[in-house]
C-alpha cells in the first residue's frame, strides 16, 4: 500500500499515545515522567509501559496487507494524569476502491458483524472536513449468554485516492463507557488534519 498522508492529530490530555517508533526504554521513561502525579509506583508504571509496547506490537501484527497503522492512543480518565486505561483507539490508512462512498464503506465495515441493531451513522465536521461516524453494536453468544460489544469508527475518504483514513476503537463491552468513548473519539477526530 503506498500511502503517505501528511496527517497531524491534536493533543488531548485524556488521549495518551502508544509508542509506534519509540525505543521501549525511552517510552517507559516517557510514561513515568508523564504520570509523575499518579500514585502508582514508578516500577509499576514501567511494567504498564512494557504492556503498552506489547499492545502496540499486537496492533501492528494484526494488520493485513491492506492496512497501515498511523497512530494509536489509550483513553485515560478525565484530566489524563492517572494511568487507568479506558480503551484504545487506532488511526489507520485502509485500502479501498477509488470512489468508495461513505455508505459503501459502512457496508464493508459491518458486513461480517452480527448486528444487535442497525449501525448508527452520522456525519461530523473535523479539521479535515466532513467525516463519517459509525457506531456499530454487535452481539455474540457465549457460555454465559449474549455479550454485546460496541465499536466506534470515524473515517475520511480522500477524493480520488485508494485509501480511507479510519480512527477506530477496540470493541467495548461496557456500553455506558462506550458512549463516553464515542464523545472522546469525536473530539480527537475533530483535531485530525490532512485526512482528506
Amino acid at each position: 500500500m503506498t500511502v503517505e498522508p501528511a496527517l497531524s492529530v491534536g493533543g488531548f490530555r485524556e488521549w495518551f499515545p502508544l509508542a509506534l517508533d519509540t525505543d521501549p526504554d525511552e517510552y517507559a521513561d516517557m510514561v513515568v515522567e508523564h504520570f509523575a502525579d499518579d500514585p502508582t509506583p514508578p516500577e509499576t508504571l514501567r511494567m504498564v509501559a512494557a504492556g503498552l509496547t506489547g499492545l502496540t506490537e499486537q496492533l501492528t501484527e494484526a494488520l493485513g496487507d491492506t492496512t497501515l497503522l498511523l497512530g494509536a492512543w489509550v483513553l485515560l480518565p478525565p484530566g489524563g494524569r492517572t494511568l487507568d486505561i479506558r480503551t484504545v483507539a487506532r488511526l489507520e490508512a485502509v485500502r479501498v476502491r477509488p470512489g468508495t462512498t461513505p455508505a459503501e464503506m459502512v457496508a464493508d465495515l459491518v458486513s461480517e458483524s452480527q448486528l444487535h441493531q442497525p449501525p448508527n451513522v452520522e456525519q461530523i465536521e473535523t479539521a479535515s472536513g466532513v467525516a463519517t461516524l459509525l457506531r456499530n453494536r454487535t452481539y455474540s453468544t457465549t457460555d454465559h449468554g449474549t455479550e454485546l460489544q460496541e465499536v466506534v469508527c470515524i473515517f475520511w475518504l480522500p477524493a480520488d485516492e485508494n485509501y480511507a483514513i479510519a480512527l477506530t476503537s477496540i470493541p467495548m463491552t461496557d456500553l455506558v463507557m462506550a458512549a463516553d468513548v464515542s464523545d472522546a473519539m469525536i473530539e480527537l477526530a475533530r483535531s485530525v488534519k490532512g485526512a482528506r
